[in-house]
């Protein structure tokens, strides 16, 4: 996952009561770019040019459960559709396999 997604993640709850939220679209001014929300594996879509354009079918990544609390550190919040890889929200990335890609600390 590319590292400005992880650390908007870690932005976006100290202005919205500790959540994180429930779409991408939101996220718009913490990522500025939609473009970083391709996987580089990802041959299949298109990244959006723009967040006006901006939709699933431009999107590598899910977010599994929306709006949680900073403090669920064991909930997934994203994956990654091509790889598997989980982002838990203390910043923990985990393959497929469940081995621990990168540990908890910003890049």
């Amino acid at each position: 996952m590319h590292p400005i997604l992880l650390v908007a993640t870690r932005l976006w709850p100290d202005d919205h009561d500790g959540r994180l939220p429930s779409d991408f679209l939101s996220m718009s001014n913490e990522l500025g770019t939609p473009k970083i929300l391709i996987c580089p594996s990802d041959h299949m879509r298109q990244a959006a040019t723009n967040w006006a354009s901006f939709g699933p079918e431009n999107c590598s990544y899910e977010i599994v459960t929306s709006e949680l609390q900073m403090t669920d550190t064991n909930s997934v919040f994203l994956r990654c559709r091509i790889h598997g890889y989980r982002g838990f929200v203390e910043d923990r990335l985990i393959d497929a396999s469940g081995r621990l890609v990168k540990p908890n600390r910003l890049w």
